[in-house]
C-alpha cells in the first residue's frame, strides 16, 4: 500500500515520493512488489531525482551515494559536501552530522574541525540525534572542545529523549 502511494506521488513529481522509493530500493524491498535484494543503482537514481527537486532527504542520500561512489554514482566527496549543505539549506537536519564529519576529516572540504563542531552544535540544537551523539563523544574525550563528562552525559540524555520521541 505504501509503495503504491509513493509511486503515485513520484509520478506527480514529488521529491518526497522519489526519496521514499529510493529508501525502499536501498533497503531491498523490490519496487515491483515483494521482498527483493537491495538495488543501490536504482536507489541512487531515485535519490538523484529527489535531489533535483530539492527534497532534503534526497539531497542527503544522493550525497551519501556521491561520498561512497555507490550504485554507479561517481565517488566525489566535494559533490557530497555540496549536497549535504543543500540538504541543510532545505531543512534537512540529519545532513548536519554528515557535513560535520567531512569538515572534521577534511574530506571534500577544507579541514576545519572547528566548523565540524559548530555544525554538530547547530544540528543538535535542531534535534539531530547523530549530532548530539557525536558531540557527546567529542565532549567526553575533549576533542576539539573542552573535556566535560557532565556535558557529554547531558547531550546523550537529550539524544535518548529525542530517540524516544520526547
Amino acid at each position: 500500500m505504501a509503495r503504491a502511494l509513493f509511486e503515485a506521488a513520484a509520478q506527480r513529481g514529488s521529491g518526497g515520493g522519489l526519496f521514499e522509493l529510493g529508501l525502499l530500493a536501498y533497503a531491498g524491498t523490490a519496487l515491483q512488489g515483494g521482498e527483493g535484494p537491495s538495488d543501490p543503482r536504482e536507489a541512487c537514481a531515485l535519490f538523484k531525482l529527489s535531489a533535483a527537486r530539492k527534497h532534503p532527504g534526497g539531497l542527503r542520500e544522493y550525497g551519501n551515494c556521491s561520498l561512497h561512489g555507490v550504485g554507479g554514482t561517481p565517488r566525489d566527496p566535494a559533490v557530497a559536501a555540496a549536497l549535504y549543505r543543500a540538504s541543510i539549506d532545505h531543512g534537512g537536519v540529519q545532513a548536519y552530522a554528515q557535513l560535520a564529519m567531512l569538515y572534521r576529516a577534511g574530506v571534500g572540504v577544507v579541514h576545519d574541525p572547528g566548523e565540524g563542531v559548530r555544525l554538530l552544535r547547530e544540528g543538535g540544537d535542531k534535534g539531530c540525534i547523530a549530532c548530539l551523539e557525536a558531540l557527546a563523544g567529542l565532549t567526553a574525550a575533549g576533542e576539539g572542545v573542552p573535556a566535560d563528562p557532565a556535558a557529554a552525559a547531558r547531550l546523550l540524555e537529550r539524544s535518548r529523549l529525542l530517540r524516544n520521541g520526547r
